[in-house]
């Protein structure tokens, strides 16, 4: 039997498009825009994820990184010795783990999510890693983008990725965060 082609073809449906009143970050009033559907912006998304590499990110990107890198494991040196450190990395020592990933300044290897968790909380612990602040409207909008550097650095070292793929995708990280 011969199977056509056709029929194993998936049609994508067109992004219905919404127009929707927008401001800018200062809270100015700057018009209509259309809305993409999220699965468009989900694979624009996608497609900067795979189009991203080292070779393009600029020399002041990569210092950058670098700088937020030492600064993230000052903040986890920091809050190493806290009681909520101390809590989950005890309760990571009874649950074991396949050993993928180091809980940093203990030697502990775990899980990849074992650590990125300890390592999180150690980052977390004092609230002194990086932040932004940006204002929408009448609103302020924040975050911590070097959240994603415990994650990274886990799954960096279970994959035994280089120094520029950890680089890139911590980059990525604070790009789509």
């Amino acid at each position: 039997m011969k199977l056509k082609k056709e029929l194993f073809k998936i049609k994508q449906p067109q992004p219905k498009k919404e127009v929707i009143e927008t401001m800018s970050d200062s809270g100015s009033y700057t018009g209509k825009q259309t809305n993409e559907r999220p699965v468009v912006v989900a694979r624009r998304l996608a497609e900067y994820t795979i189009g991203l590499n080292y070779e393009s990110l600029p020399p002041e990107a990569v210092k950058q990184v670098k700088r937020v890198v030492l600064d993230s494991l000052g903040c986890c040196i920091g809050g190493y010795g806290s009681e909520a450190s101390r809590i989950v990395q005890q309760v990571l020592r009874e649950f074991g783990g396949t050993p993928e990933s180091t809980v940093i300044g203990s030697g502990l290897e775990t899980s990849c999510l074992n650590s990125l968790l300890a390592n999180g909380v150690m980052l977390r612990y004092l609230d002194y890693n990086d932040v932004y602040f940006r204002t929408i409207g009448a609103g302020v909008q924040g975050g911590h983008p070097s959240e994603v550097i415990p994650t990274v650095l886990a799954l960096g070292e279970r994959e035994h990725s280089s120094g520029q793929e950890v680089i890139t995708a911590i980059v990525l990280g604070y790009e789509v965060s």
